[in-house]
Order: C-alpha cells, then structure tokens, then sequence
C-alpha cells in the first residue's frame, strides 16, 4: 500500500508538467557536456525541475535499489515512464542508470548528484542539470495539474482501447477465431487475445489505469456483446467511464459505471461520447 500510494504520488506530479510540445527527439537533451560526478549523495526522491523549469520528473524509491517516476514537460501533452536502478560505480559514487520510455520510444540515462541535492542526468552525448522543487505551493500545484494530466490520458488510453476491441469483435466474428462453425463474437479479452486480435497488457483486463471487461450475449452470442471501462481508481486513475455495444456507438457517464449484463444493453438515459 505504501509503494502504491508513493507511485500514486510520483505519477500525480509527473503528469502535469507533460513533456515538450511532442516532439520526437530525447526529452532528456540538455548542454553538449559530460555530465559531472562531483557532489553529495542525492535521495533518489522527489520532484525536480530543470533550469528553465520547462521540465519535471518526479522520481520514487521502489525496494532497496529500483527507482520509478515519471518525465513531464511544462508546454507538451506527453508524459515519459521512468525506471532506473542505483548502482556504485567504479569511482565509488552512486549513480542512477536506468531508462525513459512513451510508446515504442526509449531512452538510456544516468543519473548523478549535484551540489544542493540536485541532479545531472546524461543521456546520449548531452547533460541536462535538475534542481530539488522545495516550493509547496508549487509541488502543490504540479501535483494537482499531473493528476488532471494524467487522468486525461488514461481516458484517451481507453478509448483507443475500446475501439481496438470493436475491431477486434469484427474481426474475430467474420474470421470464425474460435473455430466452432459459427460467426460468434468473443467472450472475453483472452478469447481475442488467443486469437492475436489484441495485446497481451488488454487481454489481461486492466491497462492504463483502467479496467476493461467483455460480455458476449448468451442469449444471441451471433449479434450482441458490450465491453465497459472502469476507472481502476475513479477520480486518480481516470474520471469517466465508458462502455460500448456490437452498436458500435461509445457511452460515458461520470457518475457511475457501466455494469456489464446478458443482455448487452446500456443503461437507458447514458450520454454517447461526444453529445
């Protein structure tokens, strides 16, 4: 609960400060200058911000030596996972080497300490410098704009999903996955999943902080099945909720969720996306 409750924290703080306008380059870019080792031994936690403020990242302990957190910039949309081990090097000063990913996208860096407690993060020929956030004001303020961040990406994260599963459901039902001589739809993320129609993280019911669950109609298994989208911790992890129909028509309510049911049916009075 502790370790969750501290991610909760690093992930709040990160998601706000989104990284630099998308850009497709290292978020990590700083001077072109070998990244100095000198310098007290850093926590390897808490928020920090580079000089010109523009990025935040946000780290947690996670055991004896793992660390994780994540990368934002101020002006951008997008937020960078963080995941890096503390090592002793060769020099006797500890270290922190470890990766930042979004996508497909993945950068190494290490990590070292500064005077003031703060932080010279290397990654590929250039050395960005950080300094510990110590304004509460502010920590305040980055922790409330990460979690509004990161709430809206997970929401756009189940969308996309939800759409994957009704092409998915497509798919499997015309293609006759499952092999039994009848153009049924699946029962369940793993039957899609078997069928290499979506990823294994999906298949498992829960990904980007929500939970997806898919109910195929026992009474009419040839034309009717729903799938719904659960915050996994309504207002953290997301704020709506959602669910879809073989109508192919997305629904979203901010009050309750969506219950999945034998008869694939939404809730009379459920708002359609977007009306």
């Amino acid at each position: 609960m502790q370790r969750a409750t501290s991610l909760a924290a690093v992930a709040l703080s990160v998601v706000l400060h989104s990284v630099a306008a998308a850009q497709d380059g290292n978020p990590l870019d700083g001077e072109r200058e070998p990244a100095a080792r000198e310098g007290s031994r850093p926590a390897w936690a808490g928020v920090f911000l580079d000089r010109g403020a523009q990025r935040l990242l946000l780290l947690s302990p996670r055991g004896e030596a793992e660390v994780e957190g994540l990368l934002l910039v101020v002006r951008g949309r997008e937020v960078w996972e963080v995941e890096g081990r503390v090592e002793r090097g060769a020099d006797g000063l500890e270290g922190l080497t470890g990766t930042i990913a979004r996508g497909e996208q993945r950068f190494p860096f290490v990590a070292h300490a500064q005077e003031g407690l703060g932080l010279a993060v290397r990654s590929g020929s250039t050395v960005s410098r950080w300094s510990r956030a110590t304004d509460p004001q502010r920590l305040d303020e980055a922790v409330g704009v990460l979690k509004q961040a990161r709430a809206n990406a997970n929401e756009a994260a189940a969308l996309g999903a939800l759409k994957t599963i009704m092409v998915a459901q497509s798919l499997f039902r015309e293609g006759d996955k499952d092999g039994n001589g009848e153009l049924d739809y699946a029962a369940s993320l793993e039957a899609l999943a078997r069928a290499n129609l979506i990823d294994r993280v999906l298949a498992s019911g829960v990904k980007n902080g929500y939970r997806f669950e898919v109910r195929r109609s026992s009474k009419n298994p040839v034309f009717e099945w729903m799938v719904t989208a659960t915050p996994v911790e309504p207002g953290q992890t997301g704020r709506r909720h959602f669910a879809t129909t073989h109508a192919g028509v997305i629904y979203v309510s901010t009050d309750a969720p969506f219950t999945p049911n034998d008869d694939c049916a939404i809730p009379p009075g459920a708002t359609p996306l977007g009306r």
